[in-house]
């Protein structure tokens, strides 16, 4: 029987053309046979268009929760190898606290995590305080008290943004500086070489790719932590010159930005910064 796919793939121009979603990648495999794998509309639309391909990859966020991993768990349940009632520390050690918050996350199950309740803070920061799986193991409180109790009971509703911003830890007073408009160095961070190159290399892949935000991220947390190539490159982000050549649309310079990242590069060490800082405009 020959599967009919013209429905679909109206459906899915339809929708990107009433903006329902910038793109779509739609695969379709009956009894291990592909039958269907087109690529609609976007992949990307700021700061430049780009088109998506069969092989697109998107980034579902807080989906994968959802979709993927409580589905993973629940095969593993039914397969027998996971107990949605065990302690979270008989998979991953890593979970035990101390005194009474050891206690707390001793009574911690797969269920309470799956539930969203296990008492866990709702939302902590990690993507700007770690690079890498075990850096965000480290930055996960073990601090008694920490733990709320847990509960099955419907999670707390979210903080407002005001309880939010109360709760961030007070931040020094940054001094007044010639770079004081762009992120301070966070000589405390202790991310590995290995950490640093790959935060570097992603960020440099994103620009290459046009996605100059996210590039400017990565770019940053390797920059705080003292990486010279990084601050130096994201000069580069803000500089007209260097900005004419990486040939984007929509990413306006900034040339105080430009040079206050130039002179962190320069002091960091970067020649290449100091040279730049000398030839141009930006001095």
């Amino acid at each position: 029987m020959k599967l009919r796919f013209e429905p679909v793939r109206r459906l899915c121009q339809d929708a990107v053309a009433n903006e329902v979603a910038p793109g779509f990648v739609v695969l379709v495999s009956s009894g291990g046979q592909l039958q269907f794998h087109e690529a609609f509309g976007w992949r990307q639309l700021v700061p430049r268009q780009l088109p998506s391909f069969p092989d697109t990859v998107y980034d579902v966020a807080s989906l994968t929760k959802a979709v993927v991993t409580s589905v993973l768990v629940m095969k593993e349940v039914e397969r027998g190898t996971l107990a949605l009632d065990e302690p979270v520390t008989k998979r991953l050690p890593e979970f035990e606290g101390q005194g009474d918050e050891g206690k707390a996350r001793a009574g911690v199950t797969l269920r309470h995590l799956l539930s969203h309740s296990a008492g866990l803070p709702a939302h902590r920061p990690y993507w700007r305080q770690a690079a890498a799986a075990a850096s965000v193991l480290a930055a996960v409180p073990t601090s008694q008290g920490a733990l709320a109790k847990p509960s099955m009971m419907a999670p707390p509703p979210s903080p407002t943004v005001e309880a939010a911003v109360k709760a961030e830890p007070a931040q020094p007073e940054p001094t007044k500086s010639s770079t004081s408009i762009i992120p301070e160095p966070r000589p405390s961070d202790t991310l590995s070489r290995d950490e640093i190159a790959s935060l570097f290399k992603r960020g440099q892949d994103m620009i290459a790719g046009g996605d100059i935000a996210s590039g400017r991220l990565m770019l940053t947390r390797a920059a705080q932590a003292g990486n010279a190539e990084a601050s130096l490159a994201l000069a580069g982000t803000f500089d007209a010159v260097i900005l004419a050549n990486l040939r984007v649309i929509g990413v306006q310079p900034d040339p105080a930005k430009a040079r206050a990242w130039y002179m962190r590069a320069a002091e960091q060490g970067s020649l290449e910064a100091k040279r730049r800082l000398e030839q141009s405009a930006l001095r």
